[in-house]
């Protein structure tokens, strides 16, 4: 026989009906306590709108507003136990001292509280953006025993439509009027339910009739919204797949009231200025296999990204926390100046960490940062970026320029081993002004290949490539590095790349099949080299661009193509992925109202400046699509993970208005600027409209969360504030 289930909702304002509980989606994940709370806790679940903490005799809801009791009136303690078992698990990294650190905590779908009145279980399970809590009466049990008290609020009260409203949380919290049923051979049938005030300031159920040989279901849902997220700076900056199709994204978050995802291993800022994160999602976006973030007592963000052959997910960015987690027993054991880059790496599971280390020395004020990553065949990790320091850097002796170059800040190629525990290569790279290293790719040969932006004159450049000159102002780069370490013969190929305006390389790919190399960036230039474009002239005051070469080509020829990307407002390309056919997909932003949109989803602008995502021809010579992404806020791409042939194209950023939303799995947040991924589905190039395939469920809780679907554009996206 089975059960008759009430179920009654509570909502700091009220996501009611059959939409939002289409877009509420992501299961939410109720954590074993291994240590992460109170040791009277049992399981904590995080949530949009706040923590839930059950312990033997009741819940607390944790928000914003405070805290509210929610215990079971007349009903005894009860241990709760986990229900289904999750595929996801949760682990913390506080710190550097390991000991501290939790691994691989168990997740539950759902928690039972066993007879808290005689014959009737309490249930609790639920979505993103509302927890269920579900009363399971047995055949022939009186279900009037069920009652329930808020403790902690103002006031109750039933309101005309008999919701019970609490006064207890910002906006109020309604817990709806509770909904009870019966499954049969004939279906489900409904059976009148409403709550009734008790004594003592509790509520209690009255049912209509019913067939007491059968068992009831109530089942109060109980909803919430808040903001999104927290109030500080949240962004995401790099994407990544796996060769299952598994997706990664790593940004940052500096909320300190950031909920953070279920499975998370830090579910908040470790106590700095913010933290860098990383999330792992199942190929269709549906399913959250585990997020981890990163973080000390100082500033942490994660600037780049990149999955090994073994699972292993190696993250890189900036840190001036002296305490990073994990970086005690390897390459660089301590922070060495004001800032550091950091580089670490989690397992396949990203229950642990396998390795983390400093990267960094001792210079200027300017600090070190790791803004580009690839992973090599032999599990080494190449890395570029930006560094100040004049000593202690770690540079090879005999590479390139073992020395630092000059201004404020030279570009930097460094080779990590694949266990973490020696720089096994390291070069400065620049003149005697500013250089900066943005995007690094490893080609068939294992060689670097290094993109960024420089001001110096005496730039290196070889003989022989296909611009000679130096910079104007700000020229792009793009140089060839075989980190062998046997003197200047490691540069093996580097140019300038630009024009008489401000020119800079943000992303770089390599075709390790074909040898071409294809770098993405901005332009104010109106004589930016260009061929076989598809846009031959500077549309706007600056335009993206991108642009592939041949290093094994010489002179001129070594340009195989190279196009402006923009209308009459401001362009750039931010990131650029090849898929298996050597077709370019670029992603970025731009402020342009006429954008020459191809097979869009969404052909108009939105409005405060948008995200895009454009896929070029093998050839480079024609658009095979180019859509906004957008609401009338801000909005703007940083990187994208490109398909397979037939697969799609996951783009990643941040937005500070609101995507074109039907269903939304959160409200719009608090904060001023939010992470989004984005998944463009198969089926490009071709005629007709551009497929965009959903990718519903969690991207991660804290970092990235609102699921849009509309027109077939599916976004997930996460309110915070605005990044740097």
């Amino acid at each position: 026989m089975r059960s008759l289930l009430l179920r009654a909702p509570v909502a700091a304002f009220c996501i009611w009906g059959a939409a939002a509980a289409d877009a509420a989606s992501s299961r939410l994940a109720f954590e074993a306590n291994r240590g992460q709370a109170d040791g009277r806790v049992a399981f904590v679940a995080r949530g949009s709108g706040g923590t839930l903490l059950l312990t033997d005799d009741g819940a607390t809801f944790v928000s914003e507003g405070g805290l509210l009791r929610i215990v079971p009136a007349g009903g005894r303690p009860v241990p709760p136990e986990g229900v289904d078992p999750l595929r996801g698990t949760v682990s913390y990294f506080r710190g550097a001292d390991p000991a501290r650190h939790l691994h691989a905590i168990p997740t539950w779908a759902r928690v039972a509280y066993r007879d808290v009145w005689p014959g009737i279980d309490v249930v609790f399970h639920g979505e993103e953006t509302r927890v269920e809590v579900d009363y399971v009466v047995a055949p022939g049990v009186d279900p009037s025993a069920i009652g329930v008290a808020l403790r902690g609020a103002d006031s109750t009260r039933l309101d005309e439509d008999g919701h019970l409203v609490v006064d207890a949380v910002p906006g109020g919290l309604r817990l709806r009027r509770p909904v009870a049923y019966q499954e049969g051979p004939e279906g489900r049938r409904e059976v009148f339910c409403r709550f009734e005030p008790r004594a003592g300031g509790s509520f209690g159920v009255v049912l209509g009739p019913y067939d007491r040989s059968r068992p009831l279901v109530v089942d109060p849902v109980v909803e919430y919204a808040s903001p999104l997220g927290g109030a500080g700076r949240d962004a995401a900056w790099a994407v990544a797949r796996d060769g299952a199709g598994n997706v990664y994204v790593a940004g940052e978050t500096s909320s300190t009231d950031f909920p953070g995802a279920s499975g998370g291993p830090q579910g908040g800022n470790a106590g700095g200025v913010s933290d860098a994160f990383v999330v792992k999602l199942d190929p269709t976006g549906t399913t959250r296999l585990w997020a981890a973030y990163l973080g000390g007592s100082g500033l942490d963000v994660a600037r780049a990204l990149a999955v090994d052959s073994a699972g292993g997910v190696v993250v890189g960015g900036e840190t001036s926390s002296t305490d990073f987690p994990g970086t005690g027993s390897f390459a660089q054991p301590a922070n060495a100046g004001q800032s550091d880059g950091f580089v670490a790496r989690l397992p396949a599971t990203g229950s642990s960490l396998s390795w983390a280390t400093y990267v960094g020395g001792t210079g200027g004020p300017v600090g070190d940062r790791v803004d580009g990553l690839a992973v090599d065949a032999g599990g080494g990790v190449l890395l570029t970026g930006r560094t100040d320091s004049t000593t202690g850097f770690p540079v090879t002796a005999g590479a390139p320029f073992d020395v630092f170059r000059g201004g404020d800040f030279d570009a930097f190629v460094v080779r990590i081993s694949a266990n973490g525990t020696a720089f096994t290569y390291g070069t400065y790279l620049g003149g005697d002004s500013n250089d900066a290293g943005f995007g690094i790719a490893v080609d068939g040969a294992g060689r670097a290949c290094v993109t960024g932006g420089t001001r110096s004159p005496d730039f290196p450049i070889t003989a022989g490539t296909a611009f000679q000159g130096s910079p104007f102002q700000l020229d792009a780069f793009l140089a060839v590095i075989r980190p062998a370490g046997s003197g200047f013969a490691d540069l093996e190929w580097s140019t300038f790349f630009g024009g008489t305006g401000n020119d800079r390389g943000n992303a770089v790919a390599a075709d390790s099949s074909t040898g071409l190399v294809t770098v993405a960036g901005q332009t104010a230039s109106t004589d930016f080299p260009t061929r076989s474009a598809v846009q031959g002239s500077l549309a706007g005051g600056t335009d993206g661009f991108v642009a592939r070469f041949d290093p094994a080509a010489s002179g001129a020829a070594s340009l195989v193509f190279s196009t402006y990307l923009g209308g009459s407002g401001t362009d750039v390309v931010s990131a650029v992925a090849l898929d298996a056919s050597g077709r370019p997909a670029v992603a970025g932003e731009t402020t342009s109202a006429d954008f020459a949109t191809t097979l869009a989803p969404q052909p108009g602008y939105g409005g405060g400046g948008d995200a895009f995502v454009a896929e070029l021809s093998p050839s480079g010579g024609s658009l095979d699509f180019l859509t906004y992404l957008g609401g009338p806020g801000g909005d703007a791409a940083a990187a994208v993970a490109v398909r397979p042939p037939g697969g799609e194209i996951w783009v990643a950023g941040r937005t500070s208005g609101s995507f074109p939303a039907v269903n939304p799995l959160q409200p719009p947040g608090g904060g001023s600027s939010d992470a989004f991924l984005a998944r463009i589905g198969p089926g490009l190039p071709g005629g007709g409209p551009l497929p965009l395939v959903p990718a519903s469920g969690p991207l991660f809780r804290a970092a990235l969360a609102a699921l849009v679907a509309a027109g077939g554009l599916a976004l997930l996206a996460r309110r915070g504030s605005a990044p740097a």
